[in-house]
């Protein structure tokens, strides 16, 4: 009787191992692609602000990733992150703030996405 015991919990155990194996290891991870892209100036009271606007997709399992975008101007750049959480295939749209991009000057400003 002691012998089943021991089987017992120890089946039990490689069993729990077994499982938390695979929820700690996703099958399919997230898969995020951008959409769209479009960059905006806009107002906040008396201040100029840059806006960048993407769509993103979720073409794998349901899951984060880091998006993030880097705006430059001349010689300064400034990365804004977000960690969005999107279902399988639905898409989201996010709005990354620019505040600290100088309005009157002649550089124009551009911006990049990564995603990771």
């Amino acid at each position: 009787m002691r012998k089943i015991m021991i089987l017992i919990i120890v089946l039990m155990l490689i069993g729990t191992a077994f499982l938390i194996g695979c929820t700690s290891n996703p099958v399919n991870p997230p898969q995020f692609s951008i959409m769209s892209q479009t960059k905006r100036d806009g107002y906040e009271g008396a201040d100029r602000v840059g806006y960048v606007d993407l769509t993103v997709k979720n073409t794998g399992g349901s899951g984060s990733k880091t998006v993030s975008v880097t705006v430059t101007q001349g010689s300064n750049y400034w990365i804004e992150e977000q960690s969005p959480f999107i279902e399988s295939g639905q898409s989201t749209t996010l709005t990354f703030r620019f505040q600290q991009i100088a309005f009157w000057t002649t550089d124009p400003w551009d911006f990049t996405v990564t995603i990771h």
